[in-house]
C-alpha cells in the first residue's frame, strides 16, 4: 500500500471519547508508515499526538455557530496545500466546513470524504451531515441503528461498524501513582448512550492491566441483563479468578431501577470486604438507611 496522508478534522483536542479515537487513530496511521494530521482548534491532547508522530494544525472549527462557516475558505487552501488523501471529520460543524471546502477542489484530487458518528445527534439537515460520507463509520451497533432509522437516504453500503470501547494499553499511559488517581470506572454492557459491549478479549486485558498496574477497576453494570439476542460476555467480578490478583482489584455495582422498576432506587455493590465496609459507613451517613418502601 503507498504512503497516505489522512486529515482528521474535530472542533478541540482537549478530552473525551471522540478525541481519544482521534489520537488511537493518529497513532495506527503513524504505526503503518502513515501521514496523519488533525486540524482542530487545538487542547492539551496537542502535545501526546505530536510525541506520538502525529501533526497538528490549528483552525479555529469549535463553535456551534454559522459564522465558523468562514474557515472554509482557510481550510481549502491547507487542503490544496497538505494535498491529503482522505478528510475524516468526526463532529459537526467541521464536517461542514469540510464538505464545503471540498466542493470546490477538482474532482480527479478531490480527497475522500469519511465521517464518523460517535453518538446520537438531533435527528436534522445539521445533524445529516455526519451521514454524507463516502464511507460513514457508526461508533456502535447502536449508533448504526439510528443511522439507518432516522437518514434512510445514507446507503447501507456506505455503513462501516467499528466499535469502539476502553483501550487497555492506556492504562500504561496513565500516571497510576498521581495524586488524582484513585480508580478506573467502566460500563462494560451497553454503555449509554451508544450500547457499546466490552469484547470478552478486552475485558481480559483490562483485568491483567489493572494488576499490573494495582489500579481498582468499579464496573458499573446497570445494563448487562438487557439484551434480546445474544448474552454479553461475562462481567468483570467473574472473569476476575481467572486473572490472579484481579479479585481484590474489582467493585461490581448493579441496579434494580433498570431491570425491575424505574422508581425503584436499589442497588448492590460486590466489593473487597475492606472497602464494602467503608462503602457501608459512607451510606448510613449520608441517609441513614435506604427507605422502608424499598427495602419491601
Amino acid at each position: 500500500m503507498s504512503r497516505l496522508c489522512v486529515i482528521q478534522i474535530l472542533p478541540a483536542l482537549n478530552a473525551g471519547g471522540v478525541e481519544r479515537c482521534t489520537l488511537e487513530t493518529s497513532r495506527a496511521l503513524v504505526a503503518a508508515g502513515h501521514e496523519s494530521i488533525v486540524i482542530s482548534s487545538g487542547g492539551r491532547m496537542v502535545a501526546q499526538l505530536e510525541q506520538e508522530g502525529g501533526r497538528h494544525v490549528c483552525l479555529p472549527v469549535h463553535r456551534k455557530s454559522p459564522l465558523t462557516l468562514l474557515q472554509v475558505r482557510a481550510l481549502r487552501t491547507l487542503l490544496r496545500e497538505l494535498q491529503p488523501d482522505i478528510v475524516h471529520a468526526r463532529s459537526r460543524i467541521p464536517a461542514w466546513v469540510a464538505w464545503y471546502a471540498l466542493q470546490k477542489l477538482p474532482p480527479a484530487t478531490r480527497p475522500h470524504f469519511v465521517t464518523t458518528m460517535h453518538g446520537l445527534h438531533s435527528v436534522s439537515r445539521y445533524s445529516a451531515i455526519m451521514t454524507k460520507g463516502e464511507a460513514v463509520i457508526a461508533g456502535s451497533r447502536t449508533v448504526e441503528t439510528y443511522i439507518r432509522s432516522n437518514y434512510p437516504d445514507c446507503p447501507p453500503e456506505r455503513l462501516r461498524l467499528i466499535p469502539e470501547g476502553v483501550d487497555p494499553a492506556e492504562f500504561a499511559r496513565l500516571p497510576h501513582d498521581a495524586p488524582g488517581t484513585r480508580f478506573a470506572y467502566l460500563l462494560p454492557n451497553y454503555q449509554n448512550p451508544t450500547g457499546r459491549v466490552m469484547s470478552l478479549e478486552r475485558r481480559r486485558a483490562v483485568l491483567a492491566m489493572a494488576v499490573k498496574h494495582q489500579t481498582l477497576i468499579v464496573e458499573d453494570d446497570p445494563y448487562g441483563d438487557l439484551y434480546f439476542g445474544e448474552a454479553p460476555p461475562p462481567s468483570l467480578l467473574a472473569l476476575a479468578d481467572e486473572v490472579p490478583g484481579a479479585r481484590e482489584l474489582v467493585v461490581h455495582c448493579g441496579s434494580l431501577s433498570k431491570v425491575l422498576s424505574p422508581g425503584l432506587r436499589m442497588g448492590w455493590m460486590v466489593a473487597p470486604a475492606e472497602l464494602l465496609a467503608k462503602a457501608t459507613m459512607c451510606k448510613q451517613f449520608s441517609d441513614a438507611h435506604t427507605s422502608t418502601f424499598a427495602q419491601a
